[in-house]
């Protein structure tokens, strides 16, 4: 059993492996792509974040707060999220929940859900919560449970590997990465990179008459 999983294992690698070397894309660029649209924010943004975290994280779910606040605060900014699932078999759960979602449209409403909720989903509470914003249930779970849902992961875990990150939350901008510093929070991390990054503020030429 050992060597027939191992074997698997080495076979999904070489698979994404050949896939990074087919699409000729490097790993900051595969984690800025948005699968499923698992983006929030403009539809044509002027800065685009990628957010490598995980539903079970708690410093994640403490930022939540504090992402809402910078997309409300900036309309031309996009935040792609990508799951790093540091926690593993509850982080998957709901990394594919999200995926899930996201295929019928509905990211914004789960991605809420799952980093709101303290403890691990039960089925019943993702069950009403499917009802509650009419999520099609067996697609739900065919899409959750499916090869794609897990070769997201897989790829997102591999390039986020590639790039020596070990923990989330982070922050990627191009081929910059972003990371709390010793005495830093998330928030002033990404108060950081929008102050970087934004353009200035195009005002009127009062001189011509």
């Amino acid at each position: 059993m050992y060597l027939r999983l191992l074997s698997i294992a080495v076979v999904v690698v070489c698979a994404l492996i050949g896939w990074q070397f087919y699409t000729g894309k490097t790993a900051y660029e595969r984690l800025q792509e948005a699968p499923h649209n698992q983006y929030l924010g403009a539809e044509k943004p002027a800065l685009v974040i990628t957010y490598v975290m995980d539903y079970r994280c708690a410093f994640c779910k403490q930022m939540h707060g504090d992402i809402q606040a910078a997309l409300k605060d900036n309309p031309d900014l996009r935040i792609i999220f990508r799951v790093y699932p540091i926690n593993r078999k509850d982080s998957i759960h709901e990394a594919k929940m999200a995926m899930a979602a996201s295929k019928q449209g509905h990211f914004k409403d789960m991605h809420d859900f799952l980093i709101l909720h303290q403890d691990p989903v039960t089925k019943p509470e993702l069950e009403q919560f499917m009802f509650g914003v009419g999520l099609d249930k067996d697609l739900f779970y065919k899409d959750m449970t499916s090869w794609a849902a897990t070769k997201d992961l897989l790829d997102s875990a591999s390039a986020v590997e590639a790039l020596g990150i070990e923990s989330v939350p982070v922050f990627i901008v191009g081929t910059n990465i972003y990371l709390p510093k010793e005495g830093q929070t998330p928030k002033e991390v990404l108060d950081n990179i929008i102050s970087q990054y934004k353009s200035p503020p195009i005002t009127a030429d009062t001189t011509q008459p």
